[in-house]
């Protein structure tokens, strides 16, 4: 009777010690998996923001056409055509020999969860850039030459001087089944328009 119950007893107990080394490899195996997906939300955020080298061909981030704000644009044709919180629309030139183009940085309308960000340059239907998941809609706030901000932007177009675009990049996590919370990457990039300046 005594061999029974300590068979039963080393069966239990080998049994809470396999269950424990199991439940640590899944959890290692869940960690390591939105460890690597913070590395490629920042990754995406940094192509985004600062563009990057493919096959030596560059392709410009978002900074690069945020610096093109009022570039060009005539002095009577104002160079800011839509300003609120989740969308910036703006005019500008590529390059000096190039005609005014129309540019729009936008987050669009909750897709299963998440946020679509697109970058449209003069073809409203075909984005240059995106889509870029976010996890909440893109945030921009509006600033004056003071630096403050802006309560109703898009009715003073000729106050803004620049803006803070607040991104917050999203991946599921390993289990979106079970886990429903997404592996998330903030980022913010503050942008002065130096052609509103001069």
């Amino acid at each position: 009777m005594n061999a029974l119950f300590d068979t039963l007893g080393a069966t239990i107990t080998g049994g809470l010690i396999l269950l424990m080394i199991f439940s640590a490899i899944t959890n290692m195996q869940v960690l390591s998996y939105n460890m690597q997906q913070q590395v490629i939300l920042n990754k995406i955020s940094e192509d985004l923001i600062s563009g990057r080298t493919v096959n030596n061909v560059d392709y410009p981030g978002l900074g690069y056409y945020l610096s093109k704000v009022g570039a060009g644009v005539p002095a009577a044709t104002d160079p800011i055509m839509v300003a609120i919180s989740n969308s910036f629309q703006f005019r500008g030139q590529l390059t000096p020999s190039s005609s005014t183009s129309i540019f729009l940085i936008t987050s669009e309308a909750q897709v299963n969860g998440v946020y679509p960000l697109y970058v449209y340059l003069d073809n409203m239907s075909q984005p240059i850039l995106g889509p870029f998941w976010l996890a909440d809609s893109l945030e921009i706030a509006y600033y004056d030459e003071n630096n403050t901000a802006i309560s109703n932007p898009d009715s003073n177009h000729d106050d803004i001087r620049s803006a803070k675009f607040a991104f917050n990049f999203t991946f599921e996590s390993y289990r979106p089944d079970i886990d429903k919370r997404l592996v998330r990457y903030p980022a913010v990039i503050w942008k002065y328009f130096k052609n509103l300046y001069l």
